[in-house]
């Protein structure tokens, strides 16, 4: 008798953790699926590729956003990776985020002389 009741708790909570795990699924969002909401696009982004001025990217336009972000990538890699492994390790991403700080800064610097003039 005391067996079976340990069965039938057994059953009982494996039942109830399944059932559990298939809502947590379901209430998840699918990004794949129809209607799903995609990631905004940055303004900067629209403004350089939204050729149509529709306000959003089509596919063509995606695909030109992302064949000029390869291109970036691979630039990237060609001036910062000095082992020349095809990846970036620690130092050289440490290198690549201080010339991208300093090019930040300057920039900075040179619209406020701009203003100031």
């Amino acid at each position: 008798m005391n067996m079976k009741r340990i069965v039938l708790i057994a059953a009982c909570l494996s039942l109830s953790w399944a059932l559990n795990c298939s809502a947590a699924d379901a209430s998840t969002p699918d990004t794949k699926k129809e209607g799903a909401q995609e990631k905004p696009v940055p303004a900067a982004v629209l403004k350089k590729y939204d050729k149509n001025k529709d306000g959003k990217l089509d596919d063509q336009e995606k695909a030109a956003w992302k064949a000029d972000q390869k291109k970036q990538r691979e630039d990237q890699l060609k001036k910062y990776d000095k082992n020349k492994d095809g990846k970036l390790d620690a130092e050289e991403k440490a290198a690549m985020k201080e010339d991208l700080r300093k090019k930040s800064t300057a920039g900075k610097s040179s619209k406020k002389n701009k203003k100031s003039n």
